[in-house]
């Protein structure tokens, strides 16, 4: 399983990711952990990364180019004989369970997780990746990136060899 985690802050999920169990599956190659950082992707000046919506409304959202490019980026890593699940993590999502993470472990092989930040990403990104909406709980946090190591987390531990008996 390889995870693929679209964030502006790859900073805040590596301490998580390099411990516990998800730290021995990763290092036991049970698992796979790849981070992309949108700045990496923008052609703006200061690598900015957020406009304002085009529909209006307060608050910023992050531009469709970067995050685009970023998943273009983590597409060439992916198993090609199986297309990767994409999933944009929002508060109103397809709420994410135990059951959900048990059909992704047999499903596929690649997971490209987008985290939002700021009031949202540009639609055209769920739109041009058919990415699903998907939400940990109906509240609001500040970003997807404790959504997604929760992914990571309960996906993780049903894959075969991650836990022991």
């Amino acid at each position: 399983m390889h995870f693929h985690i679209i964030t502006l802050f790859p900073e805040s999920l590596t301490s998580y990711l390099d411990a516990s169990i998800v730290g021995r599956a990763r290092d036991a190659k049970k698992i796979k952990v790849s981070l992309y950082n949108p700045r990496d992707f923008t052609k703006e000046k200061g690598a900015r990364v957020d406009k304002r919506p085009y529909s209006g409304g307060p608050g910023m959202v992050l531009q469709a180019e970067p995050i685009l490019r970023a998943v273009k980026k983590a597409r060439t890593k992916c198993n090609k004989k199986v297309n990767p699940a994409i999933f944009f993590l929002e508060t109103d999502g397809v709420h994410f369970t135990n059951e959900l993470a048990q059909k992704l472990t047999k499903k596929v092989k690649d997971i490209i997780i987008i985290c939002g930040h700021y009031e949202g990403i540009d639609a055209r990104v769920v739109k041009i990746l058919k990415a699903k909406p998907l939400s940990i709980g109906p509240y609001i946090l500040t970003g997807g990136e404790l959504p997604a190591l929760i992914m990571v987390d309960a996906i993780a531990r049903q894959v075969e060899g991650v836990l022991g008996n």
